[in-house]
């Protein structure tokens, strides 16, 4: 019983970590055989807290860096800042919105990345919760079911 506790909690915890996330820990948990529904729901939670954590730790640390530094590390209001790689992906946040950064963050830079830079280009901070949570509750069900059939199919096989 302690063993399989722990195995929830590891899924936690991996679920929270950079890289790591929905991709790995819920093949990872119904791999081991661990209830898909209740690995889904945990791998969720795991993925989703750092998130609110990262808007909210977000806006003291840009005030501790303007204290620091003289300025705000994200300025809406400051164009001087759009050069070089800011620049680009202001670009990029223009054209696929925060929707997009959404959608194909926990696949191509993970969850954490993708709030970080919609947090760097200003996006309002509400937006960012929800849009993450929502791409979040899609990819987790879609992996989910992928992960159970695949691993169902091959069992079958054997």
């Amino acid at each position: 019983m302690w063993e399989t506790i722990l195995l929830y909690l590891t899924i936690v915890v991996l679920a929270a970590v950079p890289w790591v996330e929905i991709l790995v820990v819920i093949p990872f948990g119904i791999g081991v055989g661990l209830n898909p529904v209740a690995v889904a729901v945990l791998a969720f939670i795991g993925n989703v807290i750092p998130v609110v954590l990262i808007v909210i730790g977000f806006e003291q640390f840009n005030y501790w860096w303007a204290r620091r530094r003289g300025a705000f590390l994200v300025n809406p209001g400051d164009e001087s800042w759009d050069t070089g790689r800011r620049a680009r992906a202001k670009q990029i946040m223009r054209k696929y919105g925060l929707p997009g950064t959404a959608a194909l963050g926990p696949i191509l830079i993970g969850v954490h990345f993708g709030t970080i830079l919609a947090l760097l280009m200003s996006a309002p901070r509400y937006q960012i919760i929800g849009w993450m949570a929502g791409s979040l509750i899609i990819w987790t069900i879609g992996i989910t079911v992928a992960s159970w059939a695949g691993i169902s199919w091959l069992t079958s096989l054997f």
